[in-house]
């Protein structure tokens, strides 16, 4: 069987173990489950991304800003729901 050691900072290390311990698991195990998975699907089983906010993206903010431009002008209306109709639209669309 072969080893892999990795370094990690102290605090990553402490804190993925009381996690994983919740979870009744080890690093040893949740690394041989990630690369398992790795190997069945051929990718990594999780989003790796520049860490950009997609809510900063250059088509959002000129929404937000046209948004806000209108809201000074008094132009935009507002759309009030109750918690069961944003329910009801989470239910629709889920």
């Amino acid at each position: 069987m072969a080893q892999v050691n990795i370094r990690l900072d102290d605090a990553t290390k402490s804190n993925a173990e009381v996690t994983l311990a919740a979870l009744g698991l080890t690093i040893p195990v949740i690394v041989n489950m990630l690369l398992k998975q790795v190997i069945r699907t051929g990718t990594v089983p999780f989003e790796i991304t520049t860490g950009q906010d997609p809510f900063y993206s250059e088509s959002n903010m000129k929404y937000l800003y046209e948004l806000k431009k209108e809201v000074d002008e008094g132009k935009a209306t507002y759309v009030t729901k109750t918690w069961e109709e944003l329910e009801a639209m989470v239910n629709e669309h889920g």
